[in-house]
């Protein structure tokens, strides 16, 4: 049986027009969606290509493009379609190659390949915690960037210095910034040290060539991450490209691999999934394994004797079976995956198991690791469509919960904080986390409630003194810092009623729309926090903030380097659509270069010669995840060319909170036309009479999951695309 139709044509007079490979419809294959019935004497697949068992009542779903899926990536029909597809593809777009060329010019005109990230000290808890600096360096024409450190400046530690004693008033309307890029003397050299004594701990490049060398197709680097003490990294390398990692240890001061965890003795491979955490010593190590559908299931704790006495042990580098492995944590059920973390001030580690609507962490607690076994404990039983994350402070539980006190079985649309003692099973101490209010301090509010309110929390850092949340405030990434304090002014706090957060108050940044995140790397009995900042229009900073001021000084540790760009040249703004429903306001943020671009929406009808200005639109709304305002040098060849990109932040991402994505009000399960309809809702603002544009001058992009945005609403309403 033929697999492509051909379409009729006159061979004659139309030979050089290539018409679009067409495949070929299977009517008689379908798939079973449904459940097993349970008078059935073996189990139905969903499919005769599938190995997944039906779900629910049984019924024939026609797929006559299954035989597409290929999971082999061998199949020959599939192969010739898809270099079909190629060929009509190359052939319609024969006569964009010179400007493709050009394109790709511009793109290497804008990023600085020779380059490093920002150096941090680590988290990683010992007495040379702040004696190293990290960083990651990348170089032109290398495919793999190198892990470096270096003995932390004294020029570093100054600026610490300074920023931790400034007392500035915390009215000051302009942060004063102080910039770290004058700290190094590197003049631009791939072959010269970013900082004095340098160390290349890692190098990407040799590795790879390594692993090619192997027989290996793919590289990758998972994770690295120094011990407690400083004096060997653990990391882990994927060379399969299926995401199963394998692990090793590296001796920094003899820079040299003391332990690789490749194979059994029996020759199968030891694999992780990458993740890796360090005890409270260089002795343990935490990491997960997969099952055979790669699902992150089971937590080890490997305990390796990298020393005997004073003398460091330098028999058989492969200790696979050689040491002790012990199986801490199991997760049984496979719409669950485990992953685990350390507590911010390193006192435990959490194991977190969760499915897309429901939570459990477990933890352990590290001071009390010996060469017993180890206890783990619940934080709380998981509970149906209940989410939870775990951090510790003092001899408290932080929770963030969507657990709905209110109304049982109904989750809250956000997330709430709520606080309990340290303690397994603790769900029956869960209480909410109060602050202080400003203007009457005798009285105290609920910081976070989970309910609709214009302020929503994703995250908490717990500092010896500050509590640091991360969310979003009307749409827009946010970042609150508040003082931890007690209602009885002791020194120690008695119980969940006496701990409050105080002078709650959120970090300023001037630009109208932008994204602002947690730093991973952040110090528990620091007064510094470090964030990273981006906009539409401002390239990726990396900087510290005084915790005791944080609308006051602020040292920028690093900028994204960006050639050939002049910021000043270019304006975001942000706005909204009304959705078909007349009362949902779908947030747009768009960026122009203002020589090129005038834009005010403000007026209540724009002229005719106002409304030919190119707009490119951008949509996701998926999974719960944001569509960030993000800094991309892919814009760059559109707006200097005198493009509008809008990004539409639609229903179905997380902008407004999980109620912009759970049903019924956002794009969850059968709400999922939500994203559709606000995509095309944005177009039509775009387009109407106090628009900016018209159709002929509105295209939209569409890539992974954006791609089944636009796919859907090209099929749905092609009229404006």
């Amino acid at each position: 049986m033929k697999r492509f139709s051909k379409r009729k044509q006159d061979e004659d007079n139309d030979n050089d027009f290539v018409y679009p490979p067409q495949p070929y419809r299977d009517e008689s294959r379908f798939v079973w969606a449904g459940k097993n019935l349970s008078n059935t004497s073996h189990q139905i697949l969903q499919s005769k290509d599938s190995t997944n068992p039906l779900l629910d009542t049984p019924r024939p779903i026609p797929d006559p493009y299954g035989w597409m899926r290929d999971e082999s990536r061998s199949s020959k029909e599939v192969l010739d379609h898809i270099e079909k597809e190629n060929f009509y593809f190359n052939n319609i777009t024969s006569h964009l190659s010179s400007f493709r060329k050009d394109l790709e010019r511009e793109f290497l005109s804008h990023i600085q390949e020779t380059d490093y990230t920002a150096p941090m000290f680590s988290n990683e808890y010992g007495e040379n915690q702040f004696q190293w600096i990290y960083y990651i360096r990348s170089y032109k024409g290398k495919s793999y960037s190198a892990y470096c450190r270096a003995p932390s400046p004294s020029q570093i530690c100054d600026l610490y210095n300074q920023c931790q004693s400034l007392n500035l008033s915390t009215h000051e309307k302009d942060p004063q910034f102080t910039s770290l890029n004058s700290m190094t003397s590197w003049n631009g050299n791939s072959h010269d040290p970013i900082f004095p004594h340098e160390q290349i701990y890692l190098n990407g490049n040799e590795l790879a060539e390594t692993a090619r060398k192997k027989g290996s197709k793919y590289f990758a680097i998972g994770q690295a991450v120094p011990s407690p003490s400083h004096k060997y990294i653990a990391y882990s390398i994927d060379t399969t490209g299926d995401e199963r990692c394998q692990l090793y240890i590296k001796d920094l001061e003899k820079m040299r691999v003391v332990r690789q965890f490749e194979n059994h003795d029996d020759g199968t491979p030891f694999e992780i999934d990458g993740l890796i955490v360090w005890g409270t010593d260089d002795t343990t190590l935490f990491y997960i394994k997969m099952d055979d559908t790669q699902r992150p299931f089971q937590v080890y704790r490997r305990t390796i004797k990298l020393q005997r006495g004073n003398q460091q042990i330098e028999n058989d580098l492969n200790m696979v079976d050689h040491e002790k492995e012990e199986l801490i944590f199991h997760e049984r059920d496979k719409s669950f995956n485990v992953h685990v973390y350390k507590s911010q001030d390193g006192r435990y580690l959490f194991i977190d198991s969760a499915s897309t609507e429901t939570s459990e962490v477990w933890y352990v607690d590290l001071h009390k690791l010996d060469n017993s076994d180890t206890v783990v404990k619940v934080v709380a039983n998981r509970r149906s469509k209940v989410l939870y994350d775990v951090e510790h402070y003092k001899d408290f539980w932080l929770i963030t919960t969507n657990y709905n006190s209110y109304k049982s079985g109904v989750a809250l649309p956000n997330m709430r904080l709520m606080l309990s003692p340290d303690v397994s099973n603790s769900f029956t101490y869960w209480r909410d986390l109060a602050c202080f209010d400003e203007k009457n301090p005798s009285i105290t509010r609920v910081l976070f409630d989970g309910n609709k309110n214009q302020s929503t929390l994703d995250r908490v850092i717990p500092f010896e003194r500050y509590l640091v949340c991360q969310g979003r405030d009307k749409g827009l990434p946010c970042i609150w810092v508040g003082e931890l304090v007690n209602s009885q002014n002791k020194d120690s706090f008695q119980s969940v009623n006496q701990v409050f957060v105080s002078e709650f108050r959120s970090i300023q940044f001037r630009e109208k729309t932008h994204n602002v995140m947690l730093s991973p790397y952040n110090n528990y009995k620091s007064n510094i926090l470090n964030v990273l900042y981006t906009s539409l229009v401002t390239p990726l900073q990396t900087m510290a903030i005084n915790l005791d001021n944080p609308n006051g000084f602020r040292l920028t540790l690093k900028s994204k380097a960006v050639p050939n760009y002049e910021k000043k040249l270019y304006e975001c703004s942000r706005t909204h659509a009304l959705s078909r429903d007349g009362k949902t306001k779908i947030p747009i943020s768009l960026v122009y270069r203002t020589d090129l671009v005038e834009l005010d929406f403000s007026e209540k009808s724009f002229k005719e010669t106002c409304r030919c200005i190119p707009v490119h639109m951008l949509g996701y709304g998926s999974y719960g995840s944001t569509l960030e305002t993000n800094f991309d040098i892919l814009r760059l060849p559109l707006l200097d060319r005198g493009f509008v990109c809008v990004l539409a932040h639609v229903r179905g991402g997380g902008e407004l909170g999980r109620d912009w994505y759970e049903e019924p009000n956002g794009a969850k399960f059968l709400c999922k036309k939500n994203t559709f309809n606000d995509f095309i809702d944005v177009a039509k603002f775009l387009v109407g009479s106090n628009g900016i544009t018209q159709t002929k001058y509105l295209s939209c992009e569409g890539r992974l999951v954006h791609n089944e945005v636009f796919i859907a609403c090209n099929n749905s309403n092609s009229y404006y695309f």
